[in-house]
């Protein structure tokens, strides 16, 4: 048999190997992805913060996000744009419909996407410097290049003048607090898909690559 080929067939299995027994809960969102983004310049997102909602502006418009530090399966997408597709969230919701929250890649595609599953029930304030930190969490799930589900979890994060005290009560009244340089944007990976699947994946690509091989060996 070809030396390529007996290449081919042992190192894929291999690889899957790999990948089934480092998806431990401890480490699962490192080794599967993280991401960080920040608000691009041009054209220019905010946000805007309401006591239901955080919406990301301008709207209407085009709402892009820089693509920062990445690893995992974020990776591929590091120091590109993603835009925002979703917009505003909603404390509180639940969306079975699983809309797209963030595109990665080429719009309309499928591919390169995190999709919208809840958003969390309330702001998270805290003080700094004279300032207020705020934040709010969300969950969904993350659909690479070649189609795989990975559960993830993320969180915005913004600044508020004031203490969290007057900022809630602002809020409480009816207020809002407009055209907000959010400070931060992150996306961990919290599940990767399960081992049944890994698995079939790499038979898949074993199968596809014996195939290949195969072909270039008849050529030859």
């Amino acid at each position: 048999m070809n030396k390529a080929l007996l290449g081919s067939i042992a190192v894929l299995p291999l690889v899957a190997a790999g990948v089934l027994t480092n998806t431990g809960a401890a480490n699962a969102a490192t080794i599967a992805g993280t991401a960080q983004f920040s608000s691009a310049i041009s054209p220019l997102t905010t946000v805007t913060v309401d006591q239901n909602s955080l919406d990301f502006m301008p709207d209407p418009g085009p709402k892009v996000v820089n693509v920062g530090a990445t690893n995992g399966v974020f990776s591929p997408y590091q120091q590109t744009q993603a835009s925002i597709l979703y917009s505003p969230l909603l404390l509180g919701s639940t969306l079975p419909a699983q809309p797209t929250f963030l595109d990665f890649g080429t719009l309309g595609d499928d591919k390169g996407i995190f999709k919208l599953g809840a958003v969390d029930t309330a702001f998270d304030f805290t003080s700094a410097f004279g300032l207020t930190n705020g934040s709010l969490g969300f969950t969904g799930w993350f659909i690479d290049e070649a189609g795989i589900e990975y559960e993830g979890a993320g969180t915005i994060t913004f600044q508020l003048v004031g203490t969290p005290a007057q900022v809630q009560a602002t809020l409480a009244s009816g207020g809002k607090f407009e055209d907000i340089s959010f400070s931060g944007l992150t996306i961990a990976i919290t599940k990767v898909p399960e081992p049944t699947t890994l698995a079939g994946l790499g038979v898949v690509a074993a199968s596809l690559a014996f195939a290949r091989t195969r072909k270039k060996n008849k050529a030859e």
